[in-house]
């Protein structure tokens, strides 16, 4: 079934261009745009190991418009009866690494 969506890197490039469109006419962007952080869990990378859903290279959009990923872990637990217990549960954010693409030369390579 294809997907409907937009990939992250292509809204961000548009809104990237629009905002550069924007401000290069004359206008500034709406502040209440830059004001609105915003987490974009559908561009995660979901895994998971036992216990643990991970989501990777989160987007997020923080108040002044930048773009920072992050990396979730939540820890789920089991009740007696086998159930998904809320309680007990265990999240952890932490900043990406940062991916290292600056380096890349074009060019025939032997």
């Amino acid at each position: 079934m294809p997907s409907n969506r937009i990939p992250m890197r292509s809204s961000v490039q548009f809104a990237a261009a629009a905002a550069l469109a924007v401000t290069a006419a004359g206008a500034q962007v709406a502040p209440a745009l830059a004001d609105d952080p915003t987490v974009y869990l559908e561009a995660a990378t979901v895994g998971t190991a036992g216990e643990t859903l991970r989501l990777t290279r989160v987007p997020v959009r923080k108040a002044n418009g930048d773009i920072v990923y992050k990396d979730v872990d939540i820890r789920f637990r089991t009740t007696a009866a086998g159930g998904l217990s809320a309680k007990g549960v265990d999240i952890k954010v932490s900043d990406s690494p940062n991916l290292q693409s600056g380096g890349f030369a074009a060019g025939l390579y032997r």
